[in-house]
């Protein structure tokens, strides 16, 4: 009699578990209803749980995101999971989010655990709010042109190394440097998504010049005039003085990878 009493009271825990846990998805389910309902947002229809996820999962892609503005309009959203989403392919609307109101979409969403483990977790992409912007103010003039021609005498590292944050109201004073931790962030995802964009883009370029002999004699052609072959050190200035080698990138990368 013991063991069935203690088996009733355990089926009836788990059924009452069973219970909540269904209203919860039920719950937040319609609340993501309401939300599109409130702003009036276009999208295709959520499931439970999963949201819009399957949609964007069985359905990947460029070809497809068209397909769903053409559908929906430029801006349409709905959860992916348990988070709102909402894409914008609005030029203007870009135009606000992302340069004149950057500030208040400063926060990039990241799934949790994803960027825990050190280095990983003091990286740009992690950061938020105050730290996000002291930290991008610090590395962002290490990129400036003056500063990348300079690559072939200083690394990127000695550039971020010697980057530096001035105080606004006393401009002699140095207030702020990355910390080694922060430092340590930065040039692991420079390396992590640095070497794997660029390897995959020569890769393109080595088979679109393979299947154009035409355009590789022409290329040839261009780095010949303005690269001796005494060169002791590429610099970035003579690079730049390359149009076609630019057009060849920038065209395999709308071909490919855009």
């Amino acid at each position: 009699m013991e063991i069935l009493a203690f088996n009733t009271v355990f089926w009836n825990i788990i059924k009452t578990l069973l219970i909540l846990f269904l209203f919860s998805i039920l719950y937040d389910w319609v609340q993501m209803f309401l939300w599109k309902r409130k702003y009036k947002i276009k999208g295709p229809f959520p499931v439970p749980v999963f949201g819009n996820l399957l949609t964007y999962i069985m359905a990947p892609g460029a070809d497809h995101q068209r397909k769903r503005i053409e559908k929906y309009g430029d801006v349409f959203g709905g959860p992916s999971a348990s988070v709102k989403v909402l894409n914008v392919a609005n030029i203007e609307l870009l135009k606000k989010i992302m340069i004149k109101d950057h500030v208040e979409f400063q926060n990039r969403f990241v799934f949790p655990g994803a960027f825990d483990p050190p280095p990983a977790d003091k990286t740009l992409l992690t950061m938020e709010d105050e730290v996000w912007k002291r930290v991008r103010s610090i590395i962002t003039p290490s990129f400036s042109a003056g500063k990348l021609k300079q690559t072939s005498r200083v690394d990127l590292l000695q550039l971020m190394l010697n980057a530096e944050l001035q105080d606004d109201e006393n401009e002699s004073k140095i207030t702020k440097r990355l910390s080694a931790e922060e430092l340590t962030g930065q040039m692991f995802i420079v390396i992590v998504a640095g070497y794997e964009t660029t390897a995959s883009l020569l890769q393109y370029v080595a088979y679109v010049l393979a299947t154009n002999p035409d355009v590789q004699d022409k290329l040839i052609a261009e780095i010949d005039k303005c690269i001796s072959e005494d060169v002791s050190e590429l610099k970035y200035d003579v690079i730049q003085d390359m149009p076609y080698l630019d057009q060849v990138i920038n065209e395999t990368l709308r071909i490919f990878l855009y």
